[in-house]
């Protein structure tokens, strides 16, 4: 009798969801109920139901708006060039007291900070085995409360420092036969994106994680679910977001939707007759005699619409990026209901068709990064003097060279208050 009635809740939650979400149609919102994608049933913890935002790819857009109807200002960040200090590429960057850390784990393997004028400070680490030592750095985050800064390098290690570079300690994160992509804290814990040596159905994308112990404290996500059944490397530079007006989203390489770590409910998902799916995943992992490198450029190419990225929220709207044959730019006016495409960076170029790519949201603001393989294209816009005049720091912009640090703008968004 009780699985009976089991049965019959549950065909009761579906069916009363599906009317909920011909409800909430045409106000462009979607009512969902998810059940967690780990089958590990002690670890098995439910959506809870929610609202959210979705955007319809497809729908017609509007031109670009400006850069200048939402950002209060703009500022220039050129870093430092020493021998300390040479970036090969920018993964990620972070605003905390008023220091700018900057990761390269491309090229450099190390995590730079510099002041908000530019002027290198230290290096946080170093490359080696010994303690706060690491042979390789992949990402970091912050517990802002205590002030203590997480580094996660060697796939499972995880390094604490104080944010002035001190040296703590090093613990493992509690899993065998798993790597670890990237971490992010939120409320006295750590989540981090994981990928299983072998495959099996107990997999899954992200683990909560015990920031004192390693120990795993909840596991979310089968990739067959919410990932389209990939579970590789990632495709895309960041899969954890900040938010102005909430908590850090979680959103992986072919997912739809974003998650909010309060709670792992949906805050943002995208529809598209175009989607990616589990059934053009699989027949790229069929395929036979192709070196690795090969192997995820099939993914990262692939003729479908994936790898959504560069999410910014604000109060009024969202942006972001995807990837169907090229990169797009979309943002979403939260209070009319357009969708344009992207953001015409008025702000810094004095003449249309540049768009904003903002990434890296802090408090107030966002950053836009020029990286070291677009100096060139940006040496050139200098000299063609396509910049605005009134542009801060312009004269020693005019001073870079090809061979220049990646250079930082910081936008600070209207009413980010």
């Amino acid at each position: 009798m009780t699985k009976n009635k089991s049965l019959v809740h549950i065909v009761f939650l579906w069916f009363f969801s599906q009317k909920l979400v011909s409800f909430f149609q045409h106000k462009n919102l979607v009512f969902l109920y998810f059940i967690c994608a780990c089958s590990n049933q002690s670890y098995n913890q439910p959506f809870s139901a929610t609202y959210h935002n979705v955007i319809d790819l497809d729908a017609p857009r509007s031109e670009a708006i400006k850069a200048s109807t939402l950002i209060k200002m703009v500022k220039t960040v050129i870093l430092e060039e020493n021998r300390q200090s040479l970036i090969g590429n920018v993964n990620k960057v972070q605003m905390f007291d008023e220091h700018l850390y900057v990761l390269d784990r491309s090229v450099a393997n190390s995590l730079f900070v510099f002041d908000l004028d530019g002027k290198f400070i230290r290096r946080i680490g170093r490359i080696g085995r010994g303690p706060g030592e690491y042979a390789r750095i992949a990402d970091f985050t912050f517990d802002r409360d205590n002030k203590i800064l997480y580094v996660l390098g060697d796939f499972r290690v995880i390094h604490k420092y104080r944010t002035d570079g001190t040296y703590i300690e090093q613990f493992n994160i509690n899993v065998n036969q798993t790597n670890v992509h990237a971490i992010q804290y939120y409320d006295n814990a750590l989540f981090a994106k994981v990928q299983p040596w072998n495959t099996s159905v107990d997999d899954c994308l992200l683990m909560k994680i015990d920031p004192k112990t390693g120990n795993v404290l909840g596991k979310y996500f089968k990739p067959s679910q919410h990932n389209k059944g990939w579970n590789e490397a990632d495709t895309k530079a960041s899969i954890f977001y900040y938010r102005l007006c909430g908590t850090p989203v979680y959103g992986d390489s072919f997912t739809d939707v974003f998650i909010s770590l309060d709670g792992m409910v949906p805050v943002f998902s995208i529809s598209s007759k175009n989607l990616a799916t589990n059934k053009d995943i699989e027949t790229i992992k069929q395929k036979k005699n192709i070196s690795y490198p090969e192997y995820l450029s099939a993914f990262i190419s692939l003729p479908k619409v994936h790898a959504i990225s560069a999410y910014i929220e604000h109060k009024d709207f969202i942006q972001f990026s995807y990837w169907h044959g090229k990169v797009f730019f979309v943002l979403c006016d939260l209070k009319t209901g357009l969708i344009h495409n992207g953001i015409e960076n008025d702000l810094l170029y004095s003449e249309g068709g540049n768009l904003l790519n903002l990434r890296y949201l802090d408090g107030k603001g966002a950053y836009e990064i020029i990286q070291p393989n677009a100096m060139e294209e940006f040496v050139k816009k200098i000299k063609d003097n396509e910049l605005v005049s009134n542009l801060d720091k312009l004269d020693e912009l005019k001073k870079l060279t090809e061979e220049a640090n990646p250079v930082i703008f910081y936008y600070e968004f209207k009413d980010a208050e």
